[in-house]
Order: C-alpha cells, then sequence, then structure tokens
C-alpha cells in the first residue's frame, strides 16, 4: 500500500494544532464541573437546613373545628389527630367580663379520642355569650362562640 505523502503532512498539522489549542477545551470543562461542585454544594447545604436528614419526628399541631348546635357543641372536623381526649382542657371565657366560667365535659363516645361526631356540654354558667376553646398545652387547637339564653 502506498501512503500519500501530502496527507501525512495534513494530519501531522491538524494532530498539532489540536495539541496546542487544547488549553480552550480545558478551561471550558473546569468552569463547568466547578459550577456542577457548586450547585451540589449547595443543595446539600439546603437539605441539612430543612431537617430532612433528621431524625427528629415532624409532628403538626392538630386543628379542631367547633360550632354551637343548640345547647351543645358540636365537633365538625379534626385535622392531624387523633387528639386525646386526655391531652386537651376546654376553657370557657365570658366575652363581656373576659373570666373564665363553667366547666365542660367532652363526650367522644368512649373511645378516648376527640372525632367529628363528638359533643362538648357545657355546664354552670349563665346567660351571654362565652369563648369556647379547646387548649392543647399552650396551643388554641380549636374554639368558637357559644351563647345561652
Amino acid at each position: 500500500m502506498k501512503v500519500n505523502p501530502g496527507l501525512e503532512r495534513e494530519k501531522m498539522k491538524l494532530r498539532k494544532n489540536f495539541l496546542k489549542n487544547n488549553n480552550a477545551l480545558s478551561s471550558y470543562l473546569s468552569v463547568m464541573i466547578f459550577a456542577a461542585i457548586t450547585v451540589v454544594l449547595v443543595i446539600i447545604v439546603w437539605l441539612f437546613h430543612t431537617g430532612i436528614f433528621s431524625d427528629a419526628p415532624k409532628e403538626l399541631t392538630p386543628a379542631i373545628g367547633l360550632a354551637q348546635q343548640g345547647d351543645y357543641i358540636l365537633i365538625t372536623s379534626v385535622q392531624n389527630g387523633p387528639v386525646p381526649t386526655s391531652s386537651v382542657n376546654v376553657e370557657i371565657v365570658n366575652k363581656a367580663t373576659g373570666e373564665s366560667q363553667g366547666e365542660a365535659n367532652i363526650n367522644d363516645g368512649g373511645d378516648g379520642d376527640i372525632d367529628n361526631t363528638d359533643s362538648i356540654i357545657i355546664t354552670g354558667i349563665t346567660n351571654g355569650v362565652y369563648t369556647v376553646s379547646i387548649v392543647k398545652g399552650d396551643l388554641i387547637i380549636g374554639h368558637c362562640q357559644y351563647s345561652q339564653y
């Protein structure tokens, strides 16, 4: 087989030019790698900041919907439950005086948890307008206005 000497010289020129100009490719790749590493580090820091790698349980605050139904209060909704009856207190505050009054009993149907069908019976109050609140710890997780006439 015969080799064309002109073609061989052209190949050598191209190879020499490629080896001389490879700096541009290397700079471009180093900038892209640096940018990718920066993005990955930012994502990792954000994940640690949001607590995704934490073993601590994420406890949601319960919310209970209440509505007056005649002479008692009906529990209309329970979100982020179940809410044990023993873990809450019911506070009754007279809107006119701001004082706590009366007593409340949660009728939980015997299951120990507050459900949609449960009710609150209020006793020991006089005629007037009251705010009834369900309190768990330091948080009010449900409240409504109650009128007695």
